[in-house]
């Protein structure tokens, strides 16, 4: 199929959520094309786009190639975010919705998110279907089609920016001051076109689509976002955005600077949800990830109707979650949030416009706002760790953390809980990572906790397993 020498599978690149690794090294473009054939069913309807990685768009050329082998008619939106690539498949009614990223991760590395046809991503099962169907095809020959493709390229822009301006009525001539960082990833031409024809006044920084990866982190970590906090500050912004690399999460800054990640917009936004919902007499649904922080919870309880859903880390289960108990909110800790009342994909574009459209109810900056909500001491922990051996550190730091502990909770990696905080350790599904998350009523209590979290790992460490690498 290609001419560049051939690079074998490594099979680590189909992981729960998605599939991803290092381009030329884990892939190359004849992985494409076998998956492309392994995706599709015949004559199905397809939905095809990229982010703006320099090799996207020739990934993206033979994932269409290995597509129209089986006959498929592809819909292909070129570069956009992953908002727009899964809105546009659901408004054409697709069988299936590909977007090739490798989301917050470095340049070098490239994947694909699928999802169905209304948007709810692959389950891991159909990952691990398209792993064995891979392997199938390892000794059949493939054969690019020589008739034409069926492929028609398409730009739902209007369509898009429509949508948002009929559930987002009270958004035009808003004068809401907002600073966008789009982190020159896959929302820098969209995210500041929304915003406008929505009627705010916008300023743009890191929103070059033609330099993916050279000036910010596609990550929107704290340190990333430097830059957005100071022009939030020195323009007197409402508030600021930050997408990552794709632009299905989002981190804001407020009025004073302070960075708000999915815990506290998770917060913000639950409360204002509720609200909305009043009239409804049934239980409202809030569908949460086991490491979302404890003030969810808290600052919810007088409220009487109202259900949390626990489910794992990732928003391939926060999603069907959603689906499965009507939920009116989805949370991730790292700001995947979802708001079924307009579709059930994570698109973040949904979260600034849906805090505008707060402030202009409430008539308070975004920082009175956040002060009202109760916030804990929470701190996150990422170690490398081969993703070979990830798996046998978590079992076995389950196995000691039943032994030592009496209150826990096993839905993704091993949950401890005290009466003053908890703490959770668990595998990376995107990366060769292990992830630790800690939360407390206050910082000396945070410290107590890191402390007997990491005397556990120093346990684990004498059963002769490598430590988690920095």
């Amino acid at each position: 199929m290609n001419n560049q020498k051939s690079v074998q599978i490594n099979n680590n690149i189909f992981r729960r959520y998605d599939i991803r690794g290092v381009y030329g090294k884990d892939f190359n473009e004849d992985t494409f094309f076998q998956l492309g054939y392994a995706i599709a069913k015949q004559n199905e309807r397809i939905t095809v786009g990229s982010d703006n990685r320099r090799h996207s768009r020739q990934l993206a050329k033979y994932l269409i190639k290995g597509l129209s082998a089986k006959k498929a008619k592809v819909f292909y939106t070129d570069i956009s975010s992953i908002g727009l690539c899964v809105f546009t498949g659901w408004q054409l009614k697709s069988n299936k919705i590909i977007f090739i990223t490798a989301s917050h991760l470095e340049p070098h590395w490239n994947g694909l998110k699928i999802h169905y046809g209304d948007g709810e991503p692959f389950k891991s099962k159909d990952i691990k279907n398209i792993k064995q169907a891979i392997k199938k095809l390892k000794n059949k020959q493939l054969i690019a089609p020589k008739q034409k493709q069926s492929i028609v390229k398409v730009n739902f822009s209007q369509k898009y920016i429509n949508f948002f301006k009929k559930h987002f009525p009270l958004l035009k001539n808003n004068n809401l001051k907002i600073v966008v960082d789009c982190a020159d990833g896959a929302t820098s031409i969209i995210a500041p076109l929304v915003f406008k024809k929505l009627g705010f006044w916008v300023k743009k920084i890191h929103c070059n689509y033609k330099i993916f990866g050279k000036r910010r982190a596609s990550e929107p970590t704290l340190e990333a976002t430097t830059k957005l906090k100071k022009i939030v500050q020195q323009t007197k912004a409402h508030f600021g955005v930050a997408f990552d690399g794709d632009g299905d999460r989002a981190i804001i800054i407020d009025d004073q600077g302070r960075y708000l990640n999915g815990n506290e917009i998770g917060s913000l936004l639950a409360k204002f949800l509720i609200n909305e919902h009043q009239q409804t007499q049934q239980k409202l649904i809030i569908v949460k990830t086991v490491a979302v922080s404890m003030a969810l919870e808290n600052n919810l309880k007088i409220q009487k109707n109202i259900n949390i859903k626990e489910v794992p880390v990732g928003h391939n289960s926060v999603i069907p979650a959603c689906k499965k108990y009507k939920a009116i909110l989805g949370v991730e800790q790292s700001s995947h949030i979802v708001m079924p009342q307009y579709f059930i994909f994570d698109d973040a574009l949904l979260v600034p416009l849906k805090i505008g459209e707060i402030l202009i109810k409430e008539k308070k900056p975004l920082s009175m706002l956040i002060n009202d909500l109760k916030t804990y001491p929470y701190k996150e922990i990422t170690w490398y760790y081969d993703d070979n051996k990830k798996n046998q550190f978590v079992k076995t730091i389950t196995s000691f953390a039943k032994k030592l502990f009496k209150k826990f909770k096993i839905i993704d990696g091993i949950k401890i809980y005290f009466p003053y905080g908890w703490f959770l350790i668990r595998q990376s599904n995107t990366s060769p990572n292990i992830k630790a998350y800690l939360e407390a009523i206050n910082k000396s209590k945070l410290k107590l906790i890191e402390k007997k979290m990491m005397a556990l790992i120093k346990k684990v460490r004498g059963r002769g397993l490598e430590p988690p690498r920095e």
